[in-house]
């Protein structure tokens, strides 16, 4: 039988009811996968519909915001395919810090070629761009995010970034989330997204099946200092407005008391991690 922990804010007086549809929008290399499967795990009276179309499917996706009854919508072309039918969703998403997760898309979409390959054409891939900023753009245009590629592409690249997008980029995050998640602050993520989903325990990730992992990834910390320059200059648009979603979370967490069931929680998920190492989430 899974653990669960309790989720009970003394600070939060109001409990919410979780609604009937459940909407989350899974940006690639951000631990959306481990998110899911805790979730699908922990909302046990609720179906669970993933959505990965590609165009030619896109209708019969469409059909499955349809189903009746309370539901757990995710996926990576989640985002505005419920507006393309007409419903008003309300989403939750987790961000990663841009750095790391550029390196990350980078290094998954080519696992197949090898280390030594990938660490002398990324600085290639890096220079080549005039931005590497995903989120913005696919935060802004909610219609181009169900019809093009999960990852990183050169639709992004070419697109321009101007204020009007990155003002969107903030605007739809305040208005159309629910909340948004921090990678980097996973377990602090996963108790405050669970409180405001009305969830009264959750299944701690280190008893969840977990997303296939590239090893041969490097982090952008060991990356030459040159290229880490490089590369921050790309997404300085998306750290500001990930440090910006980063701060709000960290104070209504502060402003939470989750009191001993968070730190059981806590000392349960990370002395079990993997080779009894801190439970990092890294994809």
């Amino acid at each position: 039988m899974l653990s669960r922990y309790r989720i009970r804010d003394r600070n939060y007086k109001n409990s919410p009811t979780p609604p009937e549809k459940l909407y989350f929008a899974h940006f690639v290399q951000t631990g959306g996968n481990l998110l899911r499967t805790i979730l699908e795990a922990s909302l046990e009276d609720y179906q669970s519909v993933r959505v990965a179309h590609d165009l030619s499917s896109m209708e019969d996706d469409a059909a499955l915001l349809n189903t009746e009854g309370k539901v757990f919508f995710s996926g990576h072309h989640l985002y505005g395919l419920p507006e393309y039918v007409g419903i008003n969703a309300q989403y939750f998403t987790m961000l990663r810090h841009p750095c790391e997760r550029v390196v990350s898309d980078y290094f998954w979409v080519n696992r197949r070629f090898s280390r030594f390959d990938n660490m002398r054409d990324f600085p290639v891939f890096v220079d080549q761009h005039d931005h590497l900023e995903f989120y913005i753009h696919r935060l802004a245009r909610m219609e181009e995010h169900i019809c093009c590629d999960g990852h990183f592409s050169t639709q992004d690249a070419s697109t321009e970034l101007n204020e009007n997008d990155n003002r969107l980029a903030y605007h739809n995050l305040e208005n159309k989330f629910l909340f948004v998640g921090i990678t980097e602050e996973f377990d602090k993520s996963i108790f405050l997204l669970s409180r405001n989903l009305g969830l009264p325990t959750v299944v701690p990730w280190v008893d969840s099946p977990r997303h296939i992992t590239n090893r041969f990834r490097p982090s952008f910390f060991s990356l030459p200092v040159s290229l880490r320059k490089l590369i921050e200059e790309k997404v300085e648009r998306e750290i500001e407005l990930y440090e910006y979603f980063r701060g709000k979370l960290e104070k209504c967490f502060e402003e939470s008391d989750f009191g001993a069931s968070f730190q059981l929680y806590m000392d349960y998920a990370h002395a079990k991690g993997p080779s009894g190492e801190p439970g990092f989430i890294r994809k």
